[in-house]
């Protein structure tokens, strides 16, 4: 059986709760999360809902439209997912005002990630941390393309 829709939305809040509050407001993102069910026509952002197929996470893009749809079984991995999300949008915005020249910027992204998942869980920095590596197997830090 599944979280009911409000159950969901209340740990999500609260989660990202604990993030923004170890960051800075100048830090902070909009909100594009909405606990509804996706229509193409609706705001660009990331809808979830609850249905008997489980979790739903869906994207509307820019220019309207679903252009991703992902369904988790575990709410586990649902809310990992839609912090990793939220810990990525902040961490960007905190390595563009905190770059370091001659350096990859990811570098100060993907530390900024692991201490937003960090208050979360241990569990979260783990998974966070796979994630990371992941993709610098495929795509490794590159500090010469910044002169």
């Amino acid at each position: 059986m599944y979280l009911n829709l409000q159950e969901v939305e209340k740990k999500v809040k609260n989660m990202f709760s604990k993030m923004e509050e170890s960051v800075e407001e100048k830090y902070r993102v909009k909100n594009d999360l909405f606990f509804i069910e996706s229509n193409p026509n609706y705001l660009p952002g990331t809808y979830v809902y609850v249905d008997e197929k489980g979790y739903h996470m869906d994207f509307v893009g820019d220019r309207g439209g679903i252009v991703a749809e992902e369904i988790y079984t575990e709410i586990n991995d649902l809310l990992f997912q839609l912090c990793w999300d939220r810990a990525s949008s902040i961490s960007i915005e905190f390595a563009a005002k905190n770059r370091e020249p001659g350096k990859d910027w990811r570098r100060i992204m993907f530390k900024k990630i692991l201490e937003l998942l960090k208050i979360l869980s241990d569990n979260y920095y783990e998974q966070g941390k796979e994630k990371i590596n992941i993709i610098l197997s495929e795509n490794p830090y590159n500090d010469s393309l910044l002169g």
